[in-house]
């Protein structure tokens, strides 16, 4: 499997963190199952990762559902020139 690297002035970092933490909604504490206020087990460097994971497979998706809609309209436009001769009386 190959690797993706992503590599940030270390100065950005800590920015960098709390902006994803902020734009994606981290908490730094959250509820455990009994209500009580704990802090939050996920890092923000791994809340991060996970959200430019996510992006990356979106980005994926994304492009492959563009490959299958281009496909599903050249296949219906050949179609149409394929059966436009045919009549029916």
């Amino acid at each position: 499997m190959a690797s993706f690297t992503l590599t940030v002035p270390n100065a950005v970092v800590p920015d960098l963190l709390q902006a994803f933490a902020d734009m994606y909604g981290y908490q730094d504490t959250i509820a455990d199952a009994q209500g009580s206020t704990i802090p939050n087990p996920v890092t923000k460097a791994a809340f991060a990762k996970e959200k430019i994971r996510e992006y990356v497979r979106d980005v994926y998706k994304a492009g492959k559902l563009k490959a299958l809609t281009t496909a599903r309209t050249t296949i219906i436009n050949d179609a149409d020139t394929t059966t436009g001769p045919i009549t029916v009386e």
